[in-house]
């Protein structure tokens, strides 16, 4: 059993928002098991933020070059069982350079294009599209400095000391409290966010 994001690195968890991610990691197949398993987790009545995916032991050493590498590598924590997360795998050199780039132009596109109509959303809406746009820049910013400097930052607070910038600064500010920031603070910082990205 491995828990894999904010829980296992201690990025500040957003109160409704952030899931705590649960791996159930299986040596040999576990489909017919299945059913059992569903019973077992309902019984004992895990609450609304608790998310938890099945996988065998290989699928989660990969590599399957994406994201998701990187977190099973560098953000995760064993709760349970065997601890084999130095086994990880990460994609090779020229595939994780695709990675970020290709991920941080993506949500850069849709942090503009959110941008250009968000006027329109209500504060609920805005935070929880904008919420998860901060989240992937600093996911595929840590990707980056990884690849330029072999050292992957763990957390977002992390991420915005090691590349200095106070444009990332005040985008953590805001993501810790995207709750109680109304769509024109959000727009402001994700403008000042994409010159940076720029």
């Amino acid at each position: 059993m491995i828990t894999v994001g904010s829980t296992a690195t201690g990025d500040t968890l957003i109160e409704n928002r952030s899931d705590n991610d649960v791996c159930l990691i299986f040596q040999t197949e576990f489909k017919k098991d299945i059913p059992k398993i569903r019973k077992f987790l309902r019984e004992i009545n895990f609450e609304d933020f608790y998310s938890f995916t099945i996988m065998k032991k290989e699928v989660f050493i990969g590599p399957y070059n994406i994201t998701h590498d990187f977190s099973h590598k560098f953000r995760s924590k064993v709760l349970f069982g065997e601890n084999f997360i130095s086994e990880v795998e990460l994609p090779n050199r020229e595939v994780t350079l695709k990675i970020f780039s290709d991920g941080l132009d993506k949500v850069k596109e849709r942090m503009k294009n959110r941008l250009f109509y968000g006027e329109l959303w209500s504060d609920q809406t805005v935070q929880k599209e904008f919420w998860k746009l901060f989240k992937h820049v600093f996911m595929y910013l840590a990707i980056k400095h990884y690849y330029d400097t072999g050292i992957y930052p763990k957390t977002r607070a992390e991420v915005a000391k090691l590349l200095n910038s106070p444009a990332l600064d005040r985008t953590l500010i805001t993501l810790i409290n995207i709750n109680h920031k109304s769509h024109e603070e959000i727009f402001r910082i994700a403008r000042e966010l994409i010159d940076y990205l720029d």
